[in-house]
């Protein structure tokens, strides 16, 4: 099992996410991960995150971690990204947008996970 494999979750909670002003504007999709099998309610992103980091730690089994922010960050960001382009049907100047970034910053994202063709910085 590699660390990556760690990180994935596989448990949903009903639980409501407290809104705030990040996901006002969509409170009915804020923050939630549809279940794959779509019988369980979302699991709010945070919850899943919590489960995700709790298992990476159980099965450590007493080893060190390392860079697990720039692993964890890059799991969650190519996805994102992915999700998001894929929504604003490859139109990178909406997905810069969508996001809050600067297009060239979502550029140089994209091409150093692959998701567009370029050489990686």
């Amino acid at each position: 099992m590699t660390e990556r494999d760690l990180l994935s979750s596989d448990s949903y909670s009903s639980d409501a996410y407290s809104s705030d002003a990040f996901y006002s504007s969509n409170a009915h999709l804020a923050g939630t991960l549809a279940d794959p099998e779509a019988n369980a309610p979302p699991q709010p992103l945070r919850e899943a995150v919590e489960t995700a980091m709790r298992r990476y730690f159980e099965h450590l089994d007493g080893s060190q971690a390392s860079d697990l922010y720039a692993m964890v960050m890059a799991e969650v960001e190519a996805p994102l990204l992915a999700c998001v382009l894929e929504h604003t049907d490859g139109n990178q100047t909406r997905a810069a947008d969508v996001l809050g970034l600067n297009r060239g910053t979502l550029r140089k994202k994209l091409k150093l996970y692959g998701l567009i063709e370029g050489d990686a910085p």
